[in-house]
């Protein structure tokens, strides 16, 4: 309703939830001030003071607390209201540092790194090509346990690694142009390319620059 007439919602709830917020504050003073001068009026005067110097030491104790309340959220962006410390409007988003950006809540769209080239279809005599089977596991299939998705078999022993114990055995193989690490994946019976930990095995090949086959190109 409040968008229909050209209202910030967002901004609208976070004034309210300040303004109770600074409400509360002076609840707080009110009865800690009270209670102050209670003990104080005990203690000099043995409970002869005014009631009207007591009541007052109430609200001005509210007051004082009520705007430090309200100098704290208003002075640092309060609960969420978009707005800068100087109570400006809302900030936008350039991925820029200290640059401002072209519009509201303005993002930068993620780069996106392209495929890696199969080492298959590179005519390099010198080049040695080493492709890795790479079995994804999934939790239907067998027990997982520290989310060691990835079974592999390096130099005769075979164990199950992390994604990111993978690659760092990988990294220590691959030495292009020299040496080339090819991964293939394999599937179990509920794995396959769309599952989560096999879409995180392709992503984080195109970002360390090694191949994963995928699809046709599987050999």
């Amino acid at each position: 309703m409040l968008a229909i007439i050209g209202v910030d919602s967002e901004r609208v709830t976070a004034m309210l939830v300040n303004g109770l917020a600074v409400l509360g504050g002076f609840l707080a003073g009110f009865v800690v001030f009270g209670v102050l001068a209670w003990f104080l009026d005990r203690w000099l005067t043995g409970g002869k003071a005014p009631v009207q110097l007591k009541k007052g030491c109430r609200v001005v104790g509210g007051i004082i607390v009520a705007v430090i309340v309200a100098y704290i959220l208003f002075n640092s962006g309060g609960t969420g209201n978009g707005g800068d410390k100087n109570g400006g409007g809302p900030t936008t988003q350039s991925g820029n540092g200290d640059q401002p950006g072209t519009g509201s809540n303005q993002q930068t769209a993620p780069v996106e790194k392209p495929p890696v080239e199969d080492p298959a279809t590179i005519k390099d005599a010198n080049a040695k090509i080493e492709t890795i089977i790479v079995t994804v596991v999934t939790g239907e299939d067998e027990p997982v346990s520290g989310k060691k998705y990835y079974r592999i078999e390096l130099d005769g022993k075979t164990d199950i690694y992390t994604l990111d114990d993978l690659f760092g055995k990988l990294l220590d193989r691959h030495k292009p142009p020299e040496k080339i690490i090819r991964i293939t994946p394999r599937y179990l019976a509920h794995g396959g390319e769309d599952t989560p930990s096999a879409i995180q095995l392709i992503t984080r090949g195109r970002l360390e620059n090694i191949f994963v086959a995928t699809g046709k190109d599987k050999k």
